[in-house]
């Protein structure tokens, strides 16, 4: 075996450090993570260390956490194994696709790229130092070696490395084509280690906007605070700029929301999404107190008219872990929401219910974020920052960065500033009202204790009441609680619980409830990336009705970036949502 001394010389470990803000490396062969142990407790050690290292992992699958402590403890030294520990308890369920471990206080960062190495190598975005292969070809079986290799040279940053674990020069030539063969003869190998540099050592690699770290916000929705959070933890000083006026709030007496997962048979883009952001939600927003951030579950009960979907055959095809999503009969369905259900449907246990108010003032009132109520007009450009100006054109703030996270409003402050192309993507974005209704748990057995939804929802109790819903309010002008929206939404929770509540609401008084917008771009998919060309400046907006499920990866995607961080989202789905 290969020493990790002989690898680290091989990539200029620990000198490469020296005075860098970032060092960013790929294993494409991650397997139990020995490299990134090693480099970890090899970072902690150097006094002169970079300020952050960031290491992606491919490997085909992963095994459960129990398994790879058990391995790992068995192989690493005892100066090692205090590091197993902390990758064992951040180790994820094995889910095909991208997942973002953090360590250090975001100053260390593991990015495994879970799946087919030949479509996940393609699919990763970084600006690496290094990108390691293993010493044999049946490490990739039934791989092609050429597009990985070319696939990695891409990701290289200039004077970046691509470094091999050898065996000798004879048994490269007798597993690689001739093509990749006269690649490896162009390095050098010293210690069991093959390197080639990929062109002239690149300067002291750094996030875009390294030393000007102050960034706008505009909105203070789901959105807004997603990404105002992300960036304060990574030092940024940020300033949120809300509408004043308690009208204008985005979520002033919304009592609960929900965050949850979706699945579909193909597992396309959209259920992607929603399973990246479900589980990012989980590791930045986990620690928030549990009236914030509930994780309750969910049932998505089988339907008995409309869209009909074989819901358990959905679950046998993708072949999920039970801790993501299982099917059950409606006894276990009862059993789990504490309520009688005469349908089954898929559970989810890391769906969670979230009270908006509470949760954004904890998201908000965070270090390093300075709230600020003012209405954003325009945003002009000037010199080499963006200023931002109000209705009487008075500008009141400016920064290189400014983030505008306004939901539907995202799209005329845009518009109003002359930002957006004529074929741009926000400009086909509309404002869909809708409400929820407000029913007295009492009316339900005291509510589910997980979320239950179908052809609409009922969350677990809040003070007294479960949230039901929604309506949809195509070509509204204004949205307010409605009796109508309260039949409607009174009537899909009849369907789903099997409760009468129409006739049992009428003697409760008046009805209670909140409306709001859902910002809606075509094809039901999120904007979130630069706008144009112009340096600084994005929107996050068209979250639709998934803006719990979809901000907190929207927020970190742009934190990412201007951090020169590996992305914790595939290409192939970037570049949908990236469209503005």
């Amino acid at each position: 075996m290969t020493s990790f001394a002989a690898v680290f010389a091989g990539l200029g470990v620990p000198q490469v450090w020296v005075g860098r803000s970032d060092y960013t490396i790929i294993d494409t062969a991650f397997g139990e993570g020995h490299l990134f142990l090693h480099l970890w407790h090899a970072w902690r050690l150097e006094p002169q260390r970079s300020r952050r290292l960031h290491v992606v992992g491919l490997l085909p699958e992963l095994c459960p956490a129990q398994e790879l402590q058990a391995r790992l403890l068995q192989t690493c030294p005892a100066d090692i194994q205090p590091f197993v520990q902390e990758l064992v308890e951040a180790w994820p369920l094995n889910l095909l696709g991208v997942h973002r471990l953090e360590f250090e206080r975001l100053r260390v960062t593991l990015t495994l790229a879970v799946g087919d190495a030949s479509i996940m190598l393609g699919r990763v975005s970084a600006r690496a130092d290094a990108v390691v292969f293993p010493p044999e070809a049946r490490d990739y079986p039934d791989v092609k070696l050429e597009p990985l290799l070319a696939a990695a040279t891409r990701l290289l940053a200039p004077g970046g490395k691509l470094v091999r674990l050898l065996m000798s020069a004879t048994k490269l030539r007798e597993n690689f084509s001739e093509q990749a063969s006269a690649l490896w003869g162009q390095g050098t190998a010293r210690g069991g280690v093959w390197s080639r540099g990929e062109g002239a050592q690149s300067a002291v690699s750094s996030g875009l906007h390294e030393g000007h770290q102050h960034v706008v916000v505009v909105g203070g929705g789901f959105a807004g605070a997603s990404v105002a959070h992300a960036l304060s933890l990574r030092g940024w000083a940020v300033t949120v700029y809300e509408a004043s006026g308690a009208e204008q709030a985005p979520h002033r007496g919304h009592l609960a929301a929900a965050l949850t997962p979706m699945l579909t048979r193909e597992d396309d883009i959209r259920a992607r999404l929603s399973r990246a952001g479900t589980l990012l939600g989980h590791r930045r927003w986990g620690h928030l107190t549990g009236e914030a951030f509930d994780c309750c579950g969910a049932l998505q009960l089988s339907r008995r008219s409309g869209r009909i979907v074989d819901l358990e055959s959905v679950v046998a095809g993708l072949n999920l872990p039970e801790a993501w999503a299982k099917f059950v009969d409606a006894s276990q369905a009862s059993a789990i929401a504490g309520i009688h259900l005469q349908r089954g449907g898929i559970y989810f246990p890391m769906a969670v219910r979230v009270q908006p108010e509470l949760f954004l003032d904890q998201l908000l009132n965070g270090p390093n974020i300075l709230r600020r109520k003012r209405r954003v007009q325009r945003i002009v450009r000037r010199g080499e920052v963006w200023q931002v100006l109000d209705a009487a054109g008075e500008v009141f703030d400016e920064s290189r960065v400014v983030v505008v996270a306004a939901a539907h409003a995202t799209q005329d402050i845009l518009s109003a500033s002359g930002l957006l192309s004529e074929h741009a993507r926000l400009r086909m974005m509309h404002r869909l009202g809708g409400e929820v209704t407000y029913v007295p748990e009492g009316l339900l057995a005291g509510g589910p204790r997980c979320i239950v939804s179908g052809d609409g929802y009922v969350l677990p109790a809040v003070d007294g009441y479960c949230v039901t819903g929604s309506s949809y309010l195509h070509g509204a002008e204004v949205v307010s609680v409605t009796d109508a929206g309260a039949r409607e939404n009174l009537k899909r929770t009849e369907g789903l619980v099997g409760t009468p509540l129409l006739q049992e609401q009428a003697g409760h008084g008046a009805i209670l409830g909140w409306a709001g917008w859902r910002a809606v771009l075509p094809g039901r998919l999120p904007a979130v990336g630069a706008i144009g060309q112009h340096t600084g400046l994005w929107a996050i907006t068209g979250l639709a009705s998934r803006g719990l499920t979809w901000s907190s990866l929207a927020g970190d995607l742009v934190a990412a970036t201007l951090n020169a961080e590996p992305l914790p989202l595939e290409t192939d789905i970037i570049d949908k949502i990236s469209q503005i």
